[in-house]
């Protein structure tokens, strides 16, 4: 169990309940703590009760409310959560539309546990430094403009790695910067 991470909530929404059981194992063994909802309507209530929230991990296709409709739902509501789809149908119309809606990344059915929380420790150290910034209000709708998805993001700290630079203090410039201009 890994304390860095001990202090996270995820929400995880899938119909099929062994699937859920499975993810469930793989991150309280990271030393997050899970939420689960069998649909996007179900986890609606369970985000509005748990505001403290780190991340979503979704199915795309379910009954009643597709993870597609919850993530829509929840950034009109302002929510900047980071969302994580995974989905077994490869259609490329639905994952674009996923990422028009502001999905931060995919993982592909049947899920690798090292793909899982390879892509989940980035989701929530970008999200916890995100957090960290204090941006509220209009900046904080620009800033969750300027998050980009977790392979651009490993690309990125892999070279501060190699290159021994801060990079808390990269992205902490880089925000300032694209507040700063307006965009």
């Amino acid at each position: 169990m890994s304390e860095e991470f001990a202090s996270h909530k995820i929400l995880l929404i899938d119909d099929e309940v062994l699937l859920i059981e499975l993810l469930e194992m793989q991150l309280q063994a990271l030393g997050c703590t899970t939420i689960t909802a069998n649909n996007g309507e179900e986890a609606l209530q369970k985000l509005e009760a748990n505001a403290d929230i780190s991340l979503v991990i979704s199915d795309i296709k379910m009954p009643v409310m597709d993870g597609i409709t919850f993530l829509k739902k929840i950034r009109d509501q302002g929510s900047i959560v980071p969302v994580m789809f995974f989905s077994a149908y490869g259609d490329k119309a639905t994952l674009k539309q996923a990422w028009k809606e502001g999905a931060y990344d995919f993982l592909e059915k049947p899920i690798r546990e090292e793909d899982l929380l390879r892509k989940v420790k980035t989701a929530l150290l970008f999200g916890k430094e995100y957090q960290l910034s204090g941006r509220t209000g209009d900046q904080e709708k620009k800033s969750a403009a300027f998050m980009v998805n977790s392979s651009v993001i490993e690309k990125f700290n892999h070279y501060c790695r190699t290159k021994n630079i801060d990079t808390n203090q990269v992205v902490e410039n880089l925000i300032t910067r694209y507040l700063a201009s307006g965009n």
